[in-house]
């Protein structure tokens, strides 16, 4: 689409639509400057909430809401909110663009399932930023994949904040309102029950689930069925999933029919910061997260074998496509990276500058040059230890680069070999 024939909202160019959130529509923009242009490569997300007729002072109190939570919550793992305005009849919220969309989306063009090291990544950042809005007293009430985004270096966002609540106390007030997304709600909620923040545990447990099984933990195709589950306590079976005893147990513990009983976002963080399990062809019996007793045709000796080790690896392989493994390692290896460099680099456009940084590489800027280009940001202090980090993201990215050409390749050598 041309540019002038592009709809503006304020000061910001619509480029395409890219979601739907609860309340409103979101759109990729860029902001256009006093002379005219628009800002190159620098686009935000736009979420516009019409205020229909009647529902005006409704709808005004929830984005209120969520422009409340946003402009509080300075966290990695949630969204940023950048500005917000009146255009006519509309609400606008300019939030930080994630350009990888959602963790639903993304489960969904996976080629198999996540290892469990990427897995652990990603519960591990929704925990963070969880941990963080519970500390906030903040209540999101519709944790899901689709409220959940992916920059490019994969660093998780929560978003969608318009039916969240701010408790009043550090032991949350309880609330007795449904709603949410049937699909995840808890059965307290299903039931009409008092609630807190353990609700969000719970859905949180249905995402997790979703990450392992790329699809709904309550996936019948009628959604009233799926919420009989719910209220009746009808676990969805993990057998599939073939993670560490562990991490199933602590999978488990989310779906804790009792709010008590389901652990906090801090523990889950605990739980998953000692994580070590590291390959899934390993048996649970070979790593320090539990143990399984052996099967029957197996002695214990056998598993300790190296043997063993490159069977069951071979048997995975037979099962799953070849590269998706590494691919995923490698991609959360870069996902740590980068997380360390907005650590290090603590500055409120921390994360905007990884992420020019990584796209530098990608165009094939020389290291001294990026760091030269962003130096400005960088404490003196910092520089070794930005420079050394710098040097591992670009390895990363490279070997992804490498990774997805040697595919590539194969599958063009696999195609002219049946020509």
């Amino acid at each position: 689409m041309a540019a002038s024939l592009r709809r503006r909202y304020g000061p910001y160019v619509e480029y395409e639509q890219i979601g739907q959130g609860t309340f409103g529509v979101v759109y990729k923009v860029t902001k256009e400057q006093q002379s005219g242009a628009t800002s190159s490569g620098q686009f935000y997300a736009l979420k516009i909430v019409e205020l229909a007729v009647g529902q005006e002072s409704r709808e005004r109190e929830l984005v209120n809401r969520e422009e409340e939570i946003l402009k509080s919550a300075k966290h990695h793992n949630v969204v940023r909110f950048v500005d917000s305005f009146i255009d006519g009849k509309r609400v606008c919220l300019i939030m930080e663009y994630c350009s990888e969309g959602t963790l639903y989306a993304y489960i969904r063009k996976r080629e198999s399932k996540m290892s469990e090291d990427m897995f652990v990544n990603f519960l591990k950042q929704i925990a963070d930023g969880l941990k963080y809005l519970h500390r906030k007293k903040v209540l999101h009430r519709d944790i899901k994949t689709k409220n959940i985004l992916l920059t490019a270096g994969h660093i998780i966002k929560i978003s969608d904040f318009g039916i969240s609540r701010i408790t009043d106390f550090v032991d949350p007030s309880k609330h007795s309102i449904r709603i949410g997304t049937p699909r995840y709600m808890s059965p307290e909620v299903l039931k009409k029950e008092e609630y807190g923040q353990k609700t969000d545990i719970w859905s949180l447990g249905c995402t997790a689930y979703e990450m392992a099984e790329m699809h709904f933990a309550f996936s019948s195709d009628r959604e009233r069925k799926a919420v009989n589950n719910i209220k009746n306590h009808k676990l969805p079976n993990f057998d599939g999933i073939k993670y560490c005893s562990r991490i199933i147990d602590l999978m488990k513990s989310m779906f804790n029919i009792d709010p008590d009983d389901r652990p906090s976002a801090k523990k889950i963080l605990k739980t998953l910061s000692g994580h070590e399990c590291t390959d899934l062809s390993l048996p649970a019996s070979l790593t320090k997260m539990g143990a399984e007793p052996a099967k029957k045709d197996q002695t214990p000796e056998d598993n300790a074998t190296t043997e063993y080790y490159f069977l069951q690896a071979a048997r995975k392989e037979s099962t799953s496509t070849p590269y998706q493994q590494p691919r995923d390692n490698l991609e959360a290896a870069s996902t740590e990276i980068q997380k360390l460099l907005v650590m290090k680099l603590n500055c409120p456009k921390a994360v905007d500058i990884v992420a020019k940084v990584k796209k530098n590489f990608k165009e094939g800027m020389a290291q001294k040059d990026i760091l030269t280009k962003h130096q400005g940001n960088i404490a003196s202090d910092k520089m070794e230890i930005i420079r050394s980090l710098c040097v591992a993201l670009q390895g990363t990215e490279q070997a992804l680069d490498a990774l997805k050409e040697a595919k590539e390749n194969a599958e063009s050598s696999l195609t002219g070999s049946t020509d």
